[in-house]
């Protein structure tokens, strides 16, 4: 189910922004889809309407926990423009776009530091 995985990834990056400080949520391929803007994407189901249920928290709050710690949200650029979104218009405002040089480089530096949900 793509709810509880979101939800799993959500939980682990709220845990390891308190224990790192410095977490990256990457979103690739229909990941971004989670991060659409539900105004302009209103057909999309938004990361902030996820509740998994017990014993997950509401995704909305466990993104705001984890965007209030420092945590922040990239998304592959080529898989945004590939649904046709543009940043500005239909992605959420706490997504920062990432090329895959990027994310190489944001690895190289992770020391080992990684946790990866498919």
């Amino acid at each position: 189910d793509s709810t509880e995985k979101l939800s799993l990834a959500l939980a682990a990056a709220v845990n390891a922004v308190q224990v790192h400080g410095t977490v990256l949520f990457a979103l690739m391929g229909p990941g971004v889809e989670w991060f659409t803007n539900p105004t302009t994407q209103p057909q999309q189901t938004n990361v902030e309407s996820v509740v998994q249920g017990e014993p997950f928290k509401p995704c909305k709050a466990m993104l705001h926990k984890f965007l209030s710690a420092g945590g922040l949200v990239l998304a592959c650029t080529t898989c945004v423009l590939h649904r046709r979104y543009t940043f500005e218009r239909d992605m959420m405002e706490c997504v920062t776009p990432m090329q895959m040089p990027d994310l190489i480089q944001y690895l190289s530096r992770a020391n080992g530091n990684t946790l990866q949900f498919s």
